[in-house]
């Protein structure tokens, strides 16, 4: 009887091991941030900053990227991208977009990959290095920050509501937005279509209560750690405030 009960214990751990040894890592669905090292050469990576969406349904993960500031891809093209997960391993392959596949190869936890990346056929193929993704936290919240503009500087708040990422990877931006001790002090809502959040960067439209507008585009200057800074430069058109610029540095409350 001693014996029987030995085999069942030990045959009960060769079961229930494995499985516990081959524990799913999760990826926490939202906007991503991507960032590569290229080793071809020094500045050369076709993948120079890298936003948009990922998302995982059981061991399958499936997102629309975009990539910026590339001579090889247009930054408003959707990169449809999609790979497997085993234990903590990434597997990222995108479709291809002008010749040109991706594939990105790392480990990963809820809100960090890291591994490699190359990029084959296509204007960019041949271009390979590391890279390191992470999920940004969302915009939501209070803001406050400074304008720096001419003639004077002013003070600025904003109240700012991201959305989940959209089918193209962007996530949709609304709130408003107020600045005072400009020229004119100005207000406004954000206009939803042409507001998002894409990685770390940050693009909006508000609509003026004096019927004009102003557009400013930037950055979230500290996307890896707590996200909570923010930069962006701004123009108005027409209204009281015409041709005013500035740039505008945001801290979250």
């Amino acid at each position: 009887m001693k014996k029987i009960f030995a085999i069942s214990i030990f045959l009960s751990a060769m079961v229930v091991f494995p499985v516990l040894g081959q524990a799913q890592a999760i990826v926490t669905s939202g906007n991503w941030y991507l960032q590569t090292t290229s080793q071809v050469a020094k500045d050369a990576s076709q993948l120079p900053q890298v936003g948009g969406s990922l998302t995982q349904t059981d061991s399958t993960i499936s997102g629309v990227l975009h990539v910026s500031n590339s001579t090889c891809f247009d930054w408003a093209t959707d990169v449809p991208v999609s790979g497997t997960i085993t234990g903590n391993s990434v597997t990222i392959t995108s479709a291809d977009v002008s010749g040109q596949i991706i594939t990105i190869a790392g480990s990963v936890n809820a809100n960090l990959i890291t591994g490699t990346y190359s990029i084959a056929s296509g204007c960019g193929g041949g271009d390979y290095g590391t890279i390191t993704a992470v999920l940004v936290s969302p915009a939501t919240g209070n803001w406050t920050g400074t304008v720096t503009s001419v003639p004077t500087n002013s003070a600025a708040t904003a109240s700012f509501s991201q959305a989940s990422p959209n089918a193209d990877g962007f996530s949709p931006l609304s709130g408003t937005l107020t600045m005072s001790g400009l020229s004119c002090s100005i207000s406004g809502t954000l206009a939803k279509e042409q507001s998002w959040v894409l990685g770390n960067l940050v693009q909006g439209v508000a609509n003026l209560t004096d019927g004009s507008t102003l557009a400013f585009n930037g950055f979230i200057t500290n996307a890896s750690t707590s996200a909570n800074q923010m930069t962006v430069n701004f123009s108005i058109s027409g209204g009281v405030c015409a041709g005013q610029v500035g740039t505008a540095t945001f801290s979250m409350q």
